[in-house]
């Protein structure tokens, strides 16, 4: 699985990096990388961040159980294939 993540500091939240970042890396990831799929993992409480999956072309999966003793995190994908339906 190719997991995209971030992490900026709160200073700089909101303008916009977070949202260029994961665009930048999903073209990456798909033009150069060939990869097939790229995921991301979210905490359910981080909606800002759920915001810039979702405009980035990431849909949601599902829940993954991925801290002991937490509520799930939130899964996102993207296909390659949608992700050339994005952008044609």
């Amino acid at each position: 699985m190719n997991n995209l993540g971030y992490r900026f500091a709160t200073e700089v939240w909101g303008q916009g990096l977070a949202t260029e970042f994961s665009q930048y890396s999903l073209r990456y990831g798909f033009e150069q990388l060939q990869l097939n799929e790229i995921s991301a993992v979210v905490r359910p409480q981080h909606q800002a961040s759920q915001k810039v999956l979702i405009e980035s072309g990431l849909n949601y999966s599902g829940g993954i159980n991925d801290i002991v003793d937490a509520e799930p995190s939130l899964l996102f994908r993207l296909s390659h294939p949608d992700w050339l339906n994005l952008h044609s």
